[in-house]
Order: C-alpha cells, then structure tokens, then sequence
C-alpha cells in the first residue's frame, strides 16, 4: 500500500494537535516508512506512530531511527535483531513496542545494555528471547524506573508493570 492522500494531507498540515500518527494494519512496507520519512522532514509535531501489524523489515529499522518520534509500535511485524539493533541508536524513541517479530536473546541483551532510555518498553511474543534475559531485562527495568519522571511501564509477556502501549 502507498500512504493515501489524505494521510499526506494530514502530515503536511503540520497541526500542532495532530501529535499521533496511525498507520495500524495499513500494509505498510519498507518502501513505506521511506515515503513516511520523506513527509515527515516538514512535520515537527507528530511524535507517535502506529506501524503494528505491516510488513516492515528490518530494512527499514535504520530510517524508523533516524525519525523525530518519541513513541513507536512496530508490534508484529518482520523485524530480527539487525533492525532492533538499528532502532536501539534512536536518539529520540522513549516508547518502543517491538512484540512479536523476531527477536532472539542477541537484541535482547542490547536492549539491556540502553534500557534506562526507555519509558515505556513492550517485547513480548518473542519465543526466542530466553527466560533468562527476559527477567534480567524486567527487574534492569523496574529497578532504574525510579529514574524516570512519568509512570513507567514493560510488558515482557509476563503482565508484570503493563502499561498499554497508546
């Protein structure tokens, strides 16, 4: 699917209350989120985006990075540790739901290696991260939480501080 355009329309409006972007289940591919960047270069006040359930790659993990976002859902998509490793350089992403893809125990340890960044931190549904570092990651988290100013919340498959993503 190529983004609409009325989708376009809203982007280049750049409405300061116009803050969340929902792209949910929209068949959106890499080539996507390369023509989402490119709208978004003008557009200084939409800080959310919805991208579950596409068909995005980790192909397109190095552009999502680059975004000026501070909340991302990229739940179910096609996403292995190379992507995840791509969006962890994100300088803005505070909110990251990265549930169901592919993930393994090698972007999970890099997760854990910058999870004090994150506000909000959602990986569940990824049977090849192992238990293990599933709970180095929960209790990192709960841990350092106290260093965040707004309520804090991680959703690791096992409804330990869930905090809904949107």
């Amino acid at each position: 699917m190529t983004i609409t355009e009325e989708i376009k329309e809203v982007i280049a409006k750049n409405d300061k209350n116009i803050i969340s972007l929902d792209l949910s289940g929209a068949s959106m591919s890499d080539n996507d989120v390369k023509e989402l960047q490119r709208l978004l270069q003008t557009n200084s006040y939409i800080s959310s985006i919805d991208l579950s359930d596409n068909t995005i790659t980790d192909d397109a993990c190095e552009i999502l990075a680059q975004l000026k976002i501070e909340k991302i859902n990229l739940k179910g998509n096609y996403l292995g540790d190379d992507g995840v490793l791509m969006l962890l350089t994100s300088l803005t992403i505070r909110e990251l739901n990265i549930s169901s893809n592919g993930l393994t125990d090698k972007s999970a340890k890099q997760i854990l290696a910058c999870i004090n960044k994150y506000k909000s931190l959602e990986i569940d549904n990824n049977p090849r991260i192992s238990y293990q570092l599933i709970n180095e990651i929960r209790n990192h988290f709960l841990d350092n939480s106290v260093n965040f100013e707004e309520p804090i919340g991680i959703d690791l498959g096992l409804n330990i501080g869930y905090k809904p993503f949107g």
